[in-house]
């Protein structure tokens, strides 16, 4: 696949993403652009990882072509489900931000609408599709390296998370023991 029709295509989901963001209330992208304090989270280390992911993809001499289409293509669909996760988690959860804390003087409440109702991660699952989607879709599957580094961090920054909402948001404990983390369950009936 020729790597123009990744890049476009990624390009146009990133747009829609960063079009969600702007017709947030203002009050909302300020809380999502506050500073994130010393980063215990890992939040700096995956923004450098995910520059780092398109720098290798970008200039990487190991550039595919001839990479099955069809595994292409399946990257393709990965990081735009990744996308799509992402920007419904952010639009159902409006305190869904860099830092990680219970926003009291928001009114913070548990979320469990939209994709909320499935899982307590969405937009972190999402990364983690788009983080292997995007090495795929170009043909640079050796990129794919960054994504148990990327992974581990996202681990780390849900053991954190759980630890906050527990302690102190009303009713999460509850919500945790009705919906999974990370991944949705399978149901059979």
């Amino acid at each position: 696949m020729n790597p123009e029709v990744p890049a476009g295509v990624l390009a146009l989901g990133f747009g829609c993403l960063f079009l969600r963001l702007a017709r947030m209330p203002r009050e909302l992208r300020q809380e999502r652009a506050r500073p994130s304090g010393d980063d215990q989270t890992g939040l700096w280390g995956s923004r450098l990882l995910f520059v780092c992911l398109l720098s290798w993809v970008g200039w990487s001499p190991s550039y595919s072509p001839s990479l099955n289409i069809d595994l292409q293509v399946t990257g393709l669909c990965l990081a735009l489900v990744g996308l799509g996760l992402i920007e419904r988690a952010l639009a159902h959860n409006p305190w869904f931000t860099p830092l990680i804390r219970v926003q009291s003087e928001r009114d913070h409440r548990v979320v469990s609408k939209g994709p909320y109702a499935h899982l307590r991660h969405p937009g972190y699952l999402g990364e983690l599709l788009l983080v292997a989607g995007i090495p795929l879709s170009f043909g640079v599957v050796s990129a794919l390296a960054i994504w148990p580094l990327w992974a581990l961090l996202i681990w780390r920054r849900i053991r954190l998370e759980e630890r906050v909402l527990l302690d102190g948001l009303e009713g999460y404990a509850a919500y945790r023991q009705r919906v999974p983390g990370l991944w949705p369950r399978l149901r059979t009936r």
